[in-house]
């Protein structure tokens, strides 16, 4: 069960990030209002720097976001789970 509380820990990290992004990229919206239909201005990037900050901000915390995934002794094939499953010398390569 340790597997699953890593995974479930992550994704709870995570949705709390995602919820934080939300919330920032609201208030993005909200700041740029009507500048965003500019098209000039959004080629440019010529955001005010409060909205400047808060993207630095946004890209901080996706930076935050954390990979879930599985040990390969559980993926069905590989080395690792025929190793764990059928202790056995040699390994089926067409598996």
């Amino acid at each position: 069960m340790k597997v699953l509380d890593n995974i479930m820990e992550k994704i709870e990290a995570n949705n709390v990030v995602q919820k934080k992004m939300d919330i920032l990229m609201k208030s993005i919206d909200d700041s740029m209002g009507k500048e965003a239909e500019k098209d000039k201005k959004m080629e440019k990037e010529a955001f005010k720097p409060e909205v400047k900050r808060m993207m630095a901000g946004l890209d901080e915390l996706r930076g935050q976001i954390k990979m879930i995934s599985m040990g390969m002794e559980y993926i069905p094939n590989t080395r690792q789970h025929q190793h764990v499953w059928t202790r056995a010398a040699e390994y089926a390569t067409n598996a």
